[in-house]
């Protein structure tokens, strides 16, 4: 599984996260999609269709919106790319950042489900952090399951993860 991130989740990047996520800051939304595009290399360019990672309904009620969602359209539209909203959470699960790796891939079991053909699509995965990476890598099994030909996820920002972890499914 191959990550890009607009940088690491410390300071300025962390701080206007955090006001995007939890103070509904959707100003922020244009500079933090270029931060994600500073970051991104010819293979990201090169795939095909841009998808968020879903909230479950219920937690989008309560927040009123899907970070990842408002961050995949704004890279959708800067790339000339489609936007596609093909994974469902047909779970509601805990929260995942009290949680540890092994807690979170628990957590995710079954979580994720891909309602559109994705045979030989080449996807770019767009969510706001990746921290353990439990998130993407649900993500990008049930899209794999679905026909997906590569995933390639890009985050805003991430925390430091072990090669293992990122290359598990390489």
């Amino acid at each position: 599984m191959k990550v890009v991130a607009g940088g690491h989740f410390t300071g300025a990047l962390r701080n206007g996260l955090f006001a995007f996520k939890y103070r509904g800051r959707c100003d922020l939304v244009p500079t933090l999609v270029g931060i994600m595009l500073a970051a991104c290399t010819d293979s990201v360019m090169s795939q095909r269709v841009v998808v968020p990672v879903p909230l479950h309904p219920k937690r989008l009620r309560q927040r009123g919106f899907n970070q990842a969602a408002l961050l995949a359209r704004g890279v959708a539209t800067r790339l000339g790319r489609p936007y596609l909203d093909c994974l469902r959470r047909t779970k509601d699960t805990r929260p995942q950042w009290r949680l540890s790796r092994h807690e979170r891939l628990l957590n995710l079991d079954s979580a994720l489900s891909v309602c559109e053909d994705l045979k030989g699509v080449d996807v770019l995965l767009v969510d706001d952090i990746l921290t353990t990476g439990a998130t993407a890598e649900a993500c990008w099994l049930a899209m794999q399951a679905a026909g997906a030909r590569s995933i390639l996820v890009l985050v805003l920002a991430s925390r430091p993860v072990t090669g293992k972890q990122l290359d598990s499914h390489a």
